[in-house]
């Protein structure tokens, strides 16, 4: 981006409308903590008295969040902390880091002045793994293979728990859902619910006529 804008555009005028797109490319820096409940009380303690000389904004446990940040208009957080990880909505997860948007910067934040984000993850947000390993991935994070692998096991054990709920349309003809996410169909294919029919063939060759 900035090659693009340096060598083929003059004085030109960038807007990302993904907050989590603009939080990468202005430079905040990610970390991400593990551990019990109490460790990470512990650690929220510590990262509010450490960052007590800047501006620091800790979110908690909300239902209505959205609209609570458009009410307190801060742009200038420098340490934003997660508390609570919102499970259903990426958007409401990736709105927070709005509150930080003046301290980005187009040629990356500064690590002195520029803004941070910490999550503190506990069991309570291991339906949440897989999104947050893929957090991890786009602010080029390394990835512990052991959370990976936790993060599989935990998206398989919640989609086994869907049972009751038709399998994807999309699933088996494209191998992923065109409507990923908003789709609250099965991901997971179940031997004894997505078998064939005895009768029909489980082997051959096929042909297909493109007309």
């Amino acid at each position: 981006m900035q090659v693009l804008t340096e060598k083929g555009m003059d004085e030109a005028f960038v807007f990302i409308s993904s907050c989590m797109e603009a939080t990468i490319f202005g430079g905040m820096i990610l970390d991400v903590v593990r551990g019990t409940r109490n460790e990470m009380d512990e650690r929220l303690v510590s990262l509010v008295l450490e960052k007590q000389i800047r501006r620091p904004v800790v979110f908690g446990r909300s239902v209505e969040e959205v609209m609570r940040l458009e009410r307190v208009n801060i742009r200038d957080a420098t340490t934003l902390i997660h508390y609570y990880i919102p499970q259903h909505s990426k958007y409401d997860f990736t709105s927070r880091f709005s509150l930080s948007l003046d301290k980005f910067s187009a040629d990356g934040a500064d690590e002195e002045d520029g803004p941070e984000s910490c999550l503190l993850i506990t069991e309570e947000f291991n339906n949440a793994l897989l999104s947050i390993t893929g957090f991890m991935q786009r602010f080029r994070l390394p990835v512990p293979d052991d959370l990976i692998t936790e993060a599989v096991s935990s998206f398989c054990n919640k989609e086994v728990n869907k049972r009751d709920i038709v399998l994807c349309p999309f699933l088996k003809p494209q191998g992923t859902c065109r409507h990923l996410k908003f789709c609250s169909a099965r991901y997971i294919i179940l031997k004894e619910l997505d078998s064939p029919p005895p009768r029909w063939p489980v082997n051959g060759l096929v042909r297909v006529l493109i007309t």
